[in-house]
């Protein structure tokens, strides 16, 4: 009877264990990468990332200094900007391991609270779309949106 109680119980907590875990992660799955999620930006940079918060789990801060917009944009008047990255996939790292001189998408957001903020484009359950700033990802990424370089 003891070993009965006991097979039960560990059954129900296995169950729960592996729900759990399912609902753990928000994607079961991870899409290839593909640039065509630059067409949601609203503006292209490339930058430097000069500094990484991380307020909450699933949602940090980049700062970045400004190299170029994409297209070039002689009428962009701004050196510094920082935009929240939104990850679906994983929980955000703790400290930022990711390249230096990067091109990244932006866009405005309405967030949970109503306020407006800028947000880092990403897609859904997607590999990180802050890329490495090489000659070919600006190749690809001027291609998917449709500009000549």
């Amino acid at each position: 009877m003891l070993l009965k109680q006991i097979i039960m119980n560990s059954s129900a907590a296995l169950a729960i264990i592996f729900v759990s875990s399912a609902f753990a992660e928000a994607c079961m799955t991870t899409p290839p990468a593909s640039y065509s999620i630059f067409k949601e930006a609203e503006i292209v940079i490339r930058a430097r990332v000069t500094g990484y918060e991380k307020p909450r789990r699933y949602r940090s801060v980049l700062h970045f200094d400004v190299v170029e917009v994409l297209p070039n944009a002689p009428t962009h008047r701004f050196n510094k900007i920082s935009a929240y990255w939104t990850n679906s996939t994983f929980g955000m790292p703790d400290r930022w391991d990711g390249p230096t001189d990067v091109i990244v998408g932006l866009r405005a957001e309405i967030d949970q609270g109503g306020v407006p903020v800028i947000e880092v484009v990403q897609q859904p359950c997607g590999p990180m779309t802050i890329l490495e700033d090489t000659q070919g990802n600006l190749t690809a990424i001027s291609e998917a949106i449709g500009l000549s370089r």
